[in-house]
């Protein structure tokens, strides 16, 4: 079942949509998942990056995590800058 969600907006506003493949993925020195908690590290991170630059951090973060592991589901990130 799907609700209906509604938000407000202003300039500089990111909003980011991933699938959970980004979260489930292993990686790292210890062979753990990103989890949503990196994740969120990671875009906290890059906050101050426009969307294009924050794209590109968040692919470079990801690929270092990942290392030699092979990538376990598919992964989606779609960010829109207001």
């Amino acid at each position: 079942e799907y609700t209906s969600q509604q938000f407000s907006v202003v300039p500089g506003n990111k909003l980011i949509l991933m699938t959970d493949g980004m979260t489930d993925q292993f990686g790292g020195p210890k062979g753990k998942r990103v989890c949503r908690k990196r994740f969120t590290n990671w875009l906290f991170e890059g906050k101050d990056k426009g969307a294009h630059k924050l794209g590109m951090f968040i692919e470079h973060k990801f690929e270092k995590w990942i290392g030699e592991v092979d990538q376990i589901d598919d992964i989606l990130v779609i960010g829109v800058e207001f």
